[in-house]
């Protein structure tokens, strides 16, 4: 049997995921935008409070609905769970705050953030792309 035989394939998604949950930030999403296919709504909006759904096994967020919107509410399926009824939220139950600034990243610790003068980064540009 071969090397590569024994090394079992794994998805770039699980691969993401493994490296990324340690941080404790939420769960990794490989792909963060909304479903091409999802309501016009959600396509706008993307995820918001309430909503409800799954994460697919290439690492995407499905809405399945929304907690906080009433049986009926566009933005939910005719089919919802029995006995459904929206969860009210005050102002107070929502809280909103900036933990990172612009520049700021969250990587696995076998990633090192580089910084690089303008002069130098024109270099490797130009060696790239010429």
């Amino acid at each position: 049997m071969q090397d590569e035989e024994c090394i079992e394939e794994q998805s770039s998604n699980t691969i993401y995921e493994r490296q990324m949950l340690p941080k404790k930030r939420g769960f990794p999403l490989w792909i963060p935008q909304p479903n091409t296919v999802a309501p016009l709504t959600h396509r706008r909006k993307g995820v918001i409070i309430g909503d409800l759904g799954r994460v697919t096994a290439y690492g995407a967020f499905d809405v399945l609905f929304n907690i906080c919107k009433a049986a009926g509410h566009p933005d939910n399926p005719d089919q919802l769970p029995d006995g459904f009824k929206p969860l009210a939220l005050n102002v107070n139950d929502i809280h909103r705050f900036q933990e990172y600034t612009s520049g700021s990243y969250i990587a696995s610790a076998s990633v090192k953030k580089l910084r690089l003068g303008s002069e130098i980064l024109a270099r490797i540009i130009y060696w790239l792309t010429n």
